[in-house]
């Protein structure tokens, strides 16, 4: 068993971690499926192993060297689980799937007749929340997959020559 030198601040302190083996890093680097976090953690981690202090291992990865300080504090009180990202999903939406859903029917109903500040204005009044204009297009956009379209006039008293009709126009 090898044991783990860990760098803090310019100081260099051997820590033995029995549960640990430096073997297993290796390891996990050769079969991480998980996250490209995770091995990108498990990369500083074995940077530190093999000498480089914080701020080396840091830069050779292109993060801060205080971000490479945590990982390593992480490391040090929990081990290999301590380096895996831990994301709670972020904020939750303030509507819910079912008002969501409802919101995405209205548009799809519209046939592209709204804007994003009507639409805004919508969920503002149906449903009471305000959105910003960027966080509504997100929605609109990215969340239901919906392409912007600008609303233009529907004529239903155009004649049915109007493209032959153009042509001639342009024509002349």
């Amino acid at each position: 068993m090898k044991n783990i030198i860990v760098v803090m601040s310019s100081k260099s302190k051997l820590i033995t971690n029995d549960d640990f083996k430096v073997e297993d890093i290796d390891e996990l680097i050769k079969e991480c499926k998980v996250t490209a976090r995770f091995y990108q953690r498990l990369i500083f981690i074995k940077s530190i192993n093999e000498g480089s202090n914080i701020s080396e291992a840091s830069a050779i990865l292109n993060v801060s060297r205080q971000t490479g300080g945590r990982w390593l504090e992480q490391f040090n009180n929990e081990g290999i689980d301590g380096l895996m990202p831990k994301f709670d999903g972020g904020k939750p939406s303030y509507l819910t799937d079912q008002e969501q859903s409802e919101l995405k029917d209205i548009i799809i109903e519209s046939n592209g007749k709204y804007t994003i500040n009507d639409i805004k204005k919508i969920i503002s009044d149906k449903f009471g929340v305000n959105y910003s204009y960027k966080q509504v297009w997100v929605i609109v956009r990215k969340k239901f997959g919906l392409n912007y379209t600008k609303a233009f006039p529907n004529y239903d008293s155009k004649p049915d020559t109007a493209r032959e009709d153009l042509k001639k126009t342009l024509k002349k």
